[in-house]
C-alpha cells in the first residue's frame, strides 16, 4: 500500500480509512442484529407451531375483530401492508379466559399474507370459532394454528445475505482463530446446511400450508441442503477436496 506524501493528503487518507472502518463496523453490526432477531422469530414460529400440534380444540366466542391495512413507502408504488388483530373468550376445565393470538409468530402487519388473513376474517365474521389451548397453560391460546409458510419463506430468503454473507462469515473467523482451520473446507457447506434446514419442518411437517410460491421456495432450500450435505460427505471421505494451497505444500 502506498501512503501520501504531504500531511494534508495524509491526514485526509486516514480520516477516510476511519470512516470507512466505522461504517463497515456499523453495516456490520446492524446486519447482524437483524440476523439474530429474524432467525429467533423464525425458530419461535417453528418451534411453538410443533408445540401446537398438542394444544386442544376449543369452542370461542369472538368479542371484536379487524383487519388493519395501510401503505408502507417501500418500491415505487408503496406496497400494501396487513394484518389481523382480535379478541375471543373461552372456557376451559370451568375457567373462563380472554385471547388475543391470531396466529404464531410476529404480530405485526405484512405484505405477502393477503389471502391468510382474507380467510381469517371470513372465519371471524362467524363469531363462534374454534381455537387451540395449551393444556399446561390454558390461558395460551391461538385463533389459527396452521404454519404461516410465507412468513417462514421470507425470512429464510432475508437470511440469506446478513446471515450466510455477514454473521455466518464472523463466527467462521472466530472459529478459525481459535485453532478450527479445518472450518474452512467446509465452510460454504456447513453454511448451507444452517441456513437451509428449516425448509425441512414445512415439508414434513406442515405440506398444506404451502402455497404453489412457497412451494417453490422451500423445494429449492431442500435442494440446497441436500447439495451441502453431499458436499460435506465428499470433503469428509477426500481430504484433498477444499484443502487450500498453503496446506498442499
Amino acid at each position: 500500500m502506498q501512503y501520501p506524501s504531504n500531511i494534508f493528503s495524509l491526514k485526509i487518507f486516514f480520516m477516510t480509512s476511519i470512516f470507512k472502518s466505522v461504517v463497515t463496523a456499523l453495516f456490520t453490526i446492524v446486519f447482524s442484529i437483524a440476523s439474530c432477531l429474524c432467525t429467533w422469530w423464525l425458530s419461535d414460529i417453528l418451534t411453538i407451531h410443533y408445540q401446537a400440534r398438542s394444544w386442544e380444540k376449543v369452542p370461542a366466542k369472538v368479542q371484536d375483530y379487524k383487519r388493519e391495512t395501510r401503505w408502507s413507502e417501500s418500491g415505487p408504488d408503496g406496497v400494501l401492508m396487513s394484518a389481523v388483530k382480535c379478541r375471543y373468550s373461552y372456557t376451559y376445565k370451568s375457567r373462563d379466559y380472554l385471547g388475543n393470538r391470531v396466529e404464531f409468530g410476529y404480530a405485526g402487519s405484512d405484505s405477502f399474507s393477503h389471502e391468510r388473513h382474507r380467510r381469517q376474517i371470513r372465519e371471524l365474521e362467524q363469531r363462534n370459532i374454534t381455537v387451540y389451548v395449551n393444556p399446561n397453560n390454558p390461558s395460551e391460546s391461538v385463533f389459527d394454528r396452521s404454519l404461516p409458510a410465507a412468513r417462514v419463506a421470507f425470512l429464510m430468503v432475508f437470511l440469506i445475505f446478513p446471515c450466510c454473507g455477514l454473521l455466518g462469515c464472523y463466527i467462521l473467523w472466530i472459529l478459525k482463530k481459535i485453532g478450527f482451520t479445518w472450518i474452512e473446507r467446509f465452510s460454504l457447506q456447513l453454511l448451507g446446511v444452517l441456513h437451509c434446514s428449516p425448509a425441512i419442518y414445512p415439508i414434513f411437517f406442515n405440506p398444506s400450508s404451502l402455497g404453489f410460491w412457497t412451494w417453490i421456495i422451500m423445494l429449492a432450500f431442500l435442494g440446497l441442503f441436500i447439495l451441502s450435505l453431499i458436499s460435506i460427505y465428499k470433503r469428509i471421505i477426500d481430504p484433498s477436496i477444499g484443502e487450500l494451497d498453503f496446506q498442499k505444500r
